[in-house]
């Protein structure tokens, strides 16, 4: 393999790593109100010391960020699985590494309209909200995605 397609399946492995981080930790965003602190994520809430819980009420635009980073999630992963296998099985069929690409750069694209999406909704995020480690991570494993899916279009 050359260093374009290492490149692009290391940043994709990356991508998926990073997105699955993000969407398990409940650090979202953070409110410190000096004598209780919130940490919220896309499935469970925690207030302080008192625990954490399920998201009462959950708002249509916390639904679509679920889907987002779930779904591109599982684009990242058949992106890397498309790759690998044109990579060390299917060496004659190179149109896979060009859908590998594709796919990771979709993937990366669709989590960066998860995370916009969160930090501009309204129902979702307001000013007082600070956005946390979760967020960060999404974001990050956003742009792995696409360079990922670049570098593997690269290496065709």
């Amino acid at each position: 393999m050359d260093n374009y397609a290492i490149f692009g399946l290391v940043l994709g492995c990356m991508s998926a790593i990073l997105d699955l981080l993000g969407l398990a930790i409940p650090y979202w965003n953070y409110v410190d109100a000096g004598f209780i602190s919130v940490n919220k994520g896309l499935w469970v809430a925690c207030i302080g010391i008192v625990g954490c819980g399920p998201i009462p009420d959950v708002p249509g635009e916390l639904v679509a960020v679920r889907a987002l980073m779930v779904f591109s999630l599982l684009l990242m992963i058949a992106a890397v699985v498309c790759f690998l296998l044109q990579k060390f099985m299917m060496k004659d069929k190179v149109i896979l590494t060009k859908v590998a690409a594709f796919v990771a750069v979709s993937a990366g694209i669709l989590m960066e309209f998860g995370t916009v999406l969160y930090a501009f909704s309204p129902k979702v995020s307001t000013s007082i909200i600070s956005l946390h480690a979760g967020f960060g991570l999404c974001v990050i494993a956003s742009l792995f995605g696409i360079f990922g899916g670049v570098c593997m279009r690269k290496a065709t």
